[in-house]
């Protein structure tokens, strides 16, 4: 795999390249080999690297299991990035593998997700019945949480790790319709707000679900 980075120094420390790649975390020096000082490196042990980020070989053992038991930031680092070389075709098809959840899976999982939906929507008219106004904002944030992990496996998309997620979430279609509802939940300052702003987040997110 040819790996592209910002750096100039040609120099292949793990360290600095942990901090710096772009496309790839490399941790053996022995497996960098820096091809210009634009810094264009090639991994050719991307299976170990790959093995180690996982947990298991994709190509042999990608049962439905192990689609449920990865977190969606390991799954987002293989389709993400670029690839300019892959002579054998191997890192290619391995990516297309696991672009994206078999159809099962995916689905299980969106109704999965609708689930803890509804688990969550409840309390937020329970804590302002129990006068809890802070608790109320706590389970409205975290209904947020929910809904626009609903519309990331709506759109077919592995969200990623709390860092990025807000920022990956204004890229999906959904950001402009639903994420102005989503701000309202958590800017709201009473119940009758929150619950408003809930109630058309949820009507939106059913409508896209049709």
């Amino acid at each position: 795999r040819v790996l592209r980075t910002t750096l100039g120094d040609p120099g292949c420390k793990s360290s600095l390249l942990n901090r710096r790649l772009s496309l790839w975390h490399m941790r053996s020096s022995e497996d960098c080999r820096p091809t210009s000082r634009n810094g264009l490196y090639v991994s050719s042990s991307w299976k170990q690297a790959l093995l180690r980020q996982l947990g298991f070989d994709p190509r042999t053992d990608l049962t439905t299991a192990r689609w449920l038991g990865l977190s969606q930031q390991r799954l987002l680092h293989v389709p993400a990035g670029a690839v300019f070389r892959d002579d054998t075709g191997e890192l290619t098809a391995i990516r297309k593998r696991l672009h994206w959840y078999p159809r099962d899976v995916w689905l299980w999982m969106m109704a999965a997700q609708w689930h803890l939906v509804g688990n969550a929507e409840p309390l937020i008219g329970r804590t302002a019945e129990a006068s809890d106004p802070r608790g109320s904002a706590l389970v409205g944030a975290a209904l947020v949480r929910l809904m626009m992990q609903l519309c990331f496996l709506q759109e077919r998309r592995y969200w990623p790790y709390a860092k990025w997620f807000g920022t990956a979430f204004s890229r999906l279609d959904a950001a402009s319709t639903l994420g102005p509802l989503l701000d309202a939940i958590l800017a709201a300052r009473d119940h009758p707000t929150r619950e408003e702003s809930m109630i058309r987040a949820l009507q939106g997110l059913a409508h896209r679900h049709h």
